[in-house]
């Protein structure tokens, strides 16, 4: 038992510094770009993208796979669009 304290203590501390690791948000993602060889199927998630276009308008998608499928996409960042 006077083992398993010190462990104890040791794995709130590290529980603890896990919820202060800051998000990923789209003010601190960069730009990432789509591949030339566009997906043919994506899958069924939902995490918003921003993504731009050719003509340099922006347009929410639901995923990153979903923006780059669409024809016209240059890249994206993380979050819907404002």
């Amino acid at each position: 038992m006077r083992n398993t304290v010190p462990l104890l203590i040791l794995l709130a501390l590290l529980a603890m510094q896990g919820c202060s690791t800051p998000l990923v948000t789209k003010e601190n993602t960069p730009h990432l770009k789509c591949t030339d060889d566009r997906p043919q199927l994506c899958t069924m998630q939902y995490e918003p993208v921003c993504a731009t276009l050719k003509n340099t308008t922006e347009r929410s998608y639901s995923s990153a796979c979903a923006a780059c499928s669409a024809e016209g996409t240059r890249g994206y960042t993380l979050g819907a669009c404002e």
